[in-house]
C-alpha cells in the first residue's frame, strides 16, 4: 500500500551538507570512483543517534560514570563510533537555537567518533550498494576520512559565536522542507487511514504481513531510482533485500507509513530524518537512540547482525 506522501528517504545530499562541503575539505582514502575507504573489522561498529549526543551532554538519563564506560570502550578499541554528516547537519541546527549546548554536542562528537568512520553520503550507503548488487560485486565499505581539514573547521564551529551566512541560510530552508515532508504524510494519511481500517486495521494486516506485501515495489523503487532496476530484477530482487543496507531502507519506510495508516501515529518533522537514520546507521553493528517510538518502528523489522538498543543495553556489553 504505497503512501502518497512518497518515501521517507531523501535520495540527495541534503543542502546544510553541501553548504558545509564548500567551507571544508572531505579527503578519502581510494578504492573505487577515485575514492577509496577505511575499515578495520575488529571492534564494535556503533552509531548514534543525535540525541544521544544531546542526552550525555545534559546527563538525562546518562551518568559520569556512563560517560566515562563508554570512553573506556572506545580508547580500549571496543567499540568504533560511525558518525555522519547528518549527526553534523543537526547539531549545526541546535548550534542556532541553543549555541552553548550545540558547541557541548559538538565537541563530544569531535572527541568520541572515530574519525575514519565518517559516513558523508548516503549515496555511498544506500544507492551504491544497490548498484554493487546489479553489478554482482561486494559492497563498498561506505566509510571515509574526517580529514584534519573538516575536523578545524567543526573545531572552529565550537567556539564560534555565529554559523556562517550561507549555513544559516539553509537552516531556514532545511526546516521548512521537513515541514513540507511532513505535509505530505499528512495527505497521504488522510488518504490510506480509512482503507486500513476498511481492513480491519493492524489486527487483521498485521505489519509482517503488510511487510511481506509491499517490500518488491518499494525495492524496486529504490532500484529504479539507483539507475539499476533492471539489472537488479535479473539477479533477483529477493537477493537485493539481503543487503543489510536496503533491507534496513525498505522496512524502515514501510514500518513508518505502517504507524501512520495503520496505529493512528501522526506524521512528525523529524519523520524524514530519522529514516535517514536509520538506514545511515544500517552500516554499523548496533544503532543507539533515545527516541522510544523510533525504536519501536525500527525493531520490528528483521535485519541480520543490527541492533537497537539504547544507551545503557550498549554499555552492559562492556
Amino acid at each position: 500500500m504505497p503512501s502518497q506522501g512518497g518515501f521517507a528517504i531523501d535520495l540527495y545530499e541534503t543542502k546544510m551538507f553541501l553548504i558545509i562541503a564548500k567551507l571544508i575539505t572531505l579527503e578519502f582514502v581510494c578504492l573505487r570512483k577515485g575514492v577509496y575507504f577505511v575499515q578495520d573489522s575488529s571492534p564494535l561498529l556503533v552509531y548514534f543517534d543525535t540525541n544521544i549526543f544531546d542526552h550525555i551532554q545534559k546527563r538525562i538519563n546518562v551518568t559520569d560514570l556512563d560517560l566515562e564506560k563508554l570512553k573506556s570502550a572506545i580508547t580500549s578499541h571496543k567499540l568504533s563510533l560511525v558518525f555522519s554528516f547528518l549527526n553534523i547537519e543537526e547539531i549545526l541546527f541546535t548550534l542556532k537555537c541553543s549555541p552553548l549546548n550545540g558547541r557541548s554536542q559538538l565537541s563530544l562528537l569531535l572527541e568520541i567518533a572515530d574519525p575514519k568512520k565518517f559516513i558523508v553520503s548516503q549515496d555511498l550507503v544506500l544507492n551504491e550498494v544497490i548498484r554493487s548488487y546489479a553489478a554482482n560485486t561486494e559492497p563498498p565499505i561506505p566509510f571515509g576520512i574526517c580529514d584534519r581539514n573538516t575536523r578545524r573547521f567543526l573545531k572552529r564551529m565550537t567556539t564560534c559565536r555565529s554559523l556562517p551566512r550561507d549555513v544559516l541560510k539553509i537552516v531556514g530552508e532545511t526546516r521548512k522542507a521537513k515541514q513540507d515532508f511532513k505535509a505530505r504524510f499528512e495527505e497521504g494519511k488522510k488518504v490510506l487511514e480509512p482503507m486500513a481500517r476498511s481492513m480491519g486495521g493492524g489486527k487483521a494486516y498485521p505489519f509482517p504481513k503488510y511487510f511481506a506485501g509491499n517490500t518488491k515495489w518499494l525495492a524496486e523503487s529504490f532500484a529504479e531510482k539507483a539507475g539499476v532496476l533492471s539489472e537488479c530484477r535479473s539477479r533477483g530482487i529477493n537477493g537485493l533485500m539481503d543487503r543489510k543496507v536496503l533491507r534496513m531502507a525498505v522496512g524502515a519506510n514501510l514500518s513508518l507509513i505502517y504507524s501512520h495508516d495503520f496505529e493512528g501515529r501522526a506524521p512528525k518533522d523529524s519523520d524524514s530524518r530519522d529514516m535517514l537514520h536509520a538506514v545511515l546507521a544500517s552500516s554499523a553493528d548496533i544503532f543507539v537512540t533515545h527516541d522510544s517510538e523510533l525504536s519501536r518502528i525500527l525493531q520490528r523489522i528483521e535485519v541480520n547482525q543490527f541492533r537497537i538498543v539504547d544507551i545503557h543495553t550498549l554499555l552492559a556489553e562492556f
